[in-house]
Formats: C-alpha cells, sequence, structure tokens
C-alpha cells in the first residue's frame, strides 16, 4: 500500500461495514438489497465511472472509494479526492421524466449533514459551512427525449481529508467543526436518504 496516498494516521476503511449499513439502510427503507450493487474500494479513478460500467449488469448500483485519482465536478473541473473524504456515487436504471436532481441531491445530502454543523445550500450543486465548501455534486445521465434512462450521482465531501493551501480560504471540511461519524456510518447514511428522496420524485 501507497504510504503517501494512506497515511499511517489514517486508520483503513471497514469495507464490510459500508456494505452493511448500506443494506441495513435499504432494507429498513423498504428496498430490497438485492436490487443494489454495493462496493467500496481502496482506490479507482472515478466513482462515477465505475457506477456507470457496473450499471450494465445491475439496476443500480452504489460506489464508494477512499480515493478519487481522476474525481471531476461540474464543467470538467478536477475534485482533489485524498483519503479521509467521502468520495461516493449512486447510480439507478431508471424510466422516468427528466427532472432536475442536483438540487434533490444537494438537499438530500444537506438534511444529514445538518445533524452535525450547519449547512447552507449553494445553487446548483455545492453546500457551504461558514462561506467553505465542504460537498459539491454531479448529476450525469443519458435520456431518450424528455424520458431518463439512467442516471449517476456522484457525492464528494470533505471529512477528515488534508485540504490543499490554495484552498484553505474557500473549502473546510467536517472534522473542522465537529466530532463526525465514521465515513462508512456516514457514507451509508446519505446513500439511503439520496435514494429515498429520489424515488419519491422520479415520475415514470
Amino acid at each position: 500500500m501507497d504510504n503517501l496516498r494512506f497515511p499511517i494516521h489514517y486508520p483503513k476503511m471497514n469495507h464490510l461495514a459500508f456494505n452493511r449499513l448500506c443494506h441495513q439502510g435499504l432494507q429498513a427503507s423498504g428496498y430490497d438489497p438485492i436490487q443494489f450493487e454495493i462496493r467500496s474500494l481502496e482506490v479507482c479513478k472515478s466513482t462515477n465511472d465505475e457506477v456507470s460500467k457496473h450499471l450494465r449488469s445491475y439496476p443500480n448500483s452504489i460506489v464508494l472509494s477512499m480515493i478519487q485519482e481522476e474525481g471531476r465536478g461540474r464543467g470538467s473541473k478536477i475534485w482533489d479526492s485524498p483519503i479521509g473524504g467521502i468520495w461516493m456515487s449512486i447510480g439507478m436504471n431508471i424510466q422516468s421524466e427528466v427532472i432536475e436532481l442536483s438540487t434533490i441531491v444537494v438537499n438530500s445530502v444537506s438534511k444529514i449533514l445538518n445533524y452535525y454543523v450547519k449547512c447552507n445550500i449553494k445553487d446548483p450543486n455545492d453546500i457551504l459551512v461558514e462561506n467553505k465548501k465542504i460537498c459539491g455534486v454531479l448529476v450525469e445521465s443519458k435520456s431518450s427525449g424528455s424520458t431518463f434512462e439512467q442516471i449517476v450521482i456522484g457525492i464528494g465531501i470533505n471529512i477528515f481529508n488534508e485540504i490543499p493551501k490554495d484552498l484553505i480560504e474557500i473549502a473546510t471540511r467536517l472534522k473542522d467543526h465537529c466530532d463526525p461519524p465514521s465515513i462508512p456510518e456516514l457514507a451509508s447514511k446519505i446513500a439511503v436518504e439520496v435514494i429515498n428522496d429520489i424515488s419519491k420524485s422520479l415520475i415514470s
């Protein structure tokens, strides 16, 4: 394992805990966990790309990675994704009228984060704490006319990760505002909340 990317002071993520907590949360919300491919990785290029690949074989996919090597934001911006953050994507094969998903997802994530710190939403896809960015959302979709066929939602949240010096004035992390829960616990709560809110909003 690369000690530069996986420093000794960062505990190895409990991958089984994330999978188990997602299963429990989905089941408690009335979903069949078997319909969801759930994976947690140490490193990947992009969780959105990982989810997109696996939607060829599964109706729904959730991927959490400790590190993203080529994380991206809106407008092809680079999203710094070192160890210590939540870098997660949720994908669904659906048939639904096209709706504005970014607002739904940002509100879902904000609901969960507000249990730990006061957040504000900056349209269309950012969440701020004390006017500094803590979370960004990237929605990618495939559609036919006015109907969604596939949606992939990328969620990046600064939790324990170091903020680069050149971003310190505009970005923050949850650790600087509270004692955060574990990444598997928080990521699984957010995944289930997002899936719930999207499912309620989709129009067949």
